[in-house]
């Protein structure tokens, strides 16, 4: 159990990075548009497809792994919470 919620706690620390990232680029992208920069638009949209790879196999590994845990508890995936975890764990 363990070291599903290490897991867990390392997936959703990447996908907060990646979503940081996406912030970052989200301002970039801002600007390249209103200054109407094609090229350089076409560059961020790429590097931000990238991320949004990235996050979806992030979330599909958190559903993986919160799926393990909820096994575990015998409780049922979608009522599974962060707040619920931390209760059973305490």
């Amino acid at each position: 159990m363990a070291s599903l919620i290490d897991e867990l706690i390392s997936v959703l620390n990447q996908e907060n990075e990646e979503y940081k990232k996406l912030i970052v680029i989200s301002s970039q992208k801002t600007k390249v548009i209103v200054k109407n920069n094609l090229e350089q638009l076409r560059e961020i949209t790429a590097v931000e497809q990238e991320h949004l790879g990235t996050l979806i196999n992030l979330e599909k590994k958190r559903e993986e792994v919160t799926g393990d845990i909820a096994t575990i508890l015998n409780h049922s995936k979608e009522d599974l919470t962060v707040r619920s975890i931390i209760t059973v764990l305490e």
